[in-house]
């Protein structure tokens, strides 16, 4: 499914879930979290050093980390700001590839439970994603970088250990695709553009642990 649509489905279903649920007003107003655990490409990704099939999913699985922070006034709703890093290297005889992404997004949040012990909340945004490839061929380095703008989608259960501090489980899905990437090697830069049908897919799901503090 395209990014947008894949965005425009995930709004109404959010939208959709709200008329169902009900949380109690929140204790806390603002609270913030860090995250890091594991994230893979399902959708594979290109633009490497090699094009070894078996190279390239290697690359789709790495370590992922974020940041966030929400703002939870009243009732159901929410507002918040999201960050999340990627990271994933390989390397061959010859060649590696380390590639990084960045996105940041603000974010429209769902609490669909919320009370002294637990917290279940989905979230929303649109924002823009950063992205890196760190690479070398032949002992020189290769640099390629692009950026667009991208969706996520995300749930995330909280179980509060004190008032303040809480340990959760989250699931994001950043998602989008570059039409073009600026490559920088042997000292010159060229503009490498994508067709509709063959998108540099850098789409991302994020299965990761970490830890909150409300206030």
């Amino acid at each position: 499914m395209e990014p947008k649509k894949l965005l425009y489905l995930a709004t109404f279903c959010i939208l959709l879930i709200s008329g169902y649920l009900h949380a109690e007003e929140p204790t806390k107003m603002h609270s913030v979290s860090l995250h890091i655990g594991y994230a893979n490409m399902p959708g594979g990704t290109a633009g490497l050093t090699n094009t070894s099939h078996s190279y390239e999913r290697d690359l789709c699985f790495g370590i992922s980390w974020d940041a966030q922070y929400y703002l939870h006034p009243k009732g159901m709703f929410g507002f918040g700001l999201f960050y999340s890093g990627y990271s994933a290297k390989g390397s061959l005889e010859h060649s590696s590839d380390h590639i990084y992404t960045h996105y940041i997004a603000p974010q429209f949040a769902l609490y669909c439970l919320s009370n002294e012990r637990v917290n279940v909340r989905l979230n929303i945004g649109t924002g823009y994603l950063r992205y890196k490839n760190n690479s070398m061929v032949y002992e020189k380095d290769r640099r390629v970088s692009g950026q667009r703008m991208a969706g996520n989608i995300g749930v995330n259960a909280e179980y509060m250990l004190t008032s303040h501090w809480g340990v959760s489980a989250d699931l994001q899905y950043v998602f989008t695709n570059l039409r073009k990437v600026e490559s920088n090697y042997h000292g010159e830069t060229i503009t490498v553009r994508f067709p509709s049908e063959d998108r540099l897919k850098v789409s991302r799901l994020n299965i990761s642990l970490g830890i909150g503090y409300h206030f």
